[in-house]
């Protein structure tokens, strides 16, 4: 993320706000298929960049009432739609999670 701010401060302003659209909505997107299924990505930056994440199970919210819960979601990848090879970020491996 500090590289994209550097290169490009507009769509870094753009991925700041999906993350904070996340927080309230954590399916936004749309799902992805085969490797990255139970991800989901959107299209950033004038359909140029992708932003992958996946949705976690919930979790209690030690900050919120009793019994609140919250949802991590793990952001994947972002970067641009294809490579210099011309491959998609799809083709890319999926990281492994701890």
């Amino acid at each position: 993320m500090a590289r994209l701010k550097r290169r490009a401060p507009k769509l870094h302003k753009q991925v700041e706000h999906l993350f904070r659209a996340l927080e309230k909505t954590p399916d936004l997107g749309y799902p992805l298929e085969g490797e990255w299924e139970g991800c989901f990505a959107v299209h950033v930056g004038d359909d140029r960049y992708r932003v992958i994440w996946e949705i976690q199970p919930p979790i209690d919210d030690y900050t919120g009432r009793a019994g609140d819960q919250v949802t991590p979601v793990v952001v994947l990848r972002v970067g641009p739609k294809t490579d210099g090879q011309h491959r998609t970020i799809y083709e890319q491996p999926r990281p492994e999670q701890p």
